[in-house]
């Protein structure tokens, strides 16, 4: 079948005890957690206090980071490092980062090349940023010179983002994945969106267009797969339970 992630920010420590309960329950098999700069400090107790087998994702744009941009280098290290701290503590195998926008991809590859660490894997984009700056590693053609510049560990396949860049380069998605496939992802993000869009729009499972099931059923067997998601903080992770079982209907119903 497959191994399905939380995704978690290292900031939602209230988050903790339901998280606990859906991995006992085997709904979540790993945790993904997101680790905004400057928070391993206040947070790292807590989350080494859950027993599961995690995976870190360093910040993104969203937090100031742009590892196409050699004029951000030196932030750009320092924002990691809580990343490289969290990923100590949890063990935590990979450490995902975004290749950033409006700079080069031998940029990302050199930046992270730098840093002599042998978990970074790259995960793919959209080739449009939600405003508009066009981004770094939204091809095929892009994690494979990535791949080969041995800065990076593996890379990881999120669904939605390939599918928006198919659409802003004309191509179909279902086959514009396939071509992302013969790379081998570490692991994948999934969640549902817009089938014609172009821009990063995530939705709840079954409340977008997206082909679910045929973009299952591309998936190899086991594949580790974080669950992206929008959450009401209130419901307690509730809303990621119930697109977690929905998402695995999908899957047997997959062709």
């Amino acid at each position: 079948m497959y191994n399905l992630g939380l995704k978690l920010f290292s900031v939602n420590t209230d988050m903790l005890q339901p998280a606990a309960v859906l991995l006992a329950e085997g709904v979540f098999s790993y945790v993904e957690l997101y680790s905004p700069p400057q928070t391993y400090v206040a947070t790292v107790s807590t989350w080494k206090s859950l027993s599961c087998p995690w995976i870190i994702h360093a910040p993104h744009f969203g937090n100031g980071v742009n590892l196409a941009d050699p004029l951000l280098k030196k932030s750009n290290t320092a924002a990691l490092q809580d990343s490289r701290r969290f990923a100590d503590a949890l063990n935590a195998p990979h450490i995902i980062v975004h290749g950033g926008f409006g700079g080069s991809l031998e940029e990302v590859c050199q930046q992270i090349a730098d840093l002599h660490d042998g978990r970074f894997i790259l995960e793919n984009t959209p080739q449009y940023g939600t405003d508009g700056q066009l981004c770094v590693g939204y091809t095929p053609e892009h994690i494979k010179l990535a791949m080969n510049s041995g800065a990076f560990a593996g890379f990881v396949l999120d669904m939605g983002h390939a599918v928006y860049a198919a659409n802003a380069l004309n191509e179909g998605a279902l086959s514009f994945l396939k071509r992302f496939l013969q790379f081998n992802p570490r692991m994948m993000h999934i969640a549902d969106g817009v089938w014609n869009e172009t821009k990063d729009v995530h939705h709840r499972i079954g409340q977008g267009d997206f082909e679910l099931a045929a973009m299952c059923a591309l998936l190899p067997g086991q594949a580790r797969l974080t669950l992206e998601i929008p959450r009401d903080a209130a419901r307690q992770l509730q809303d990621a339970k119930e697109d977690a079982l929905a998402l695995r209907r999908l899957f047997l119903a997959a062709p």
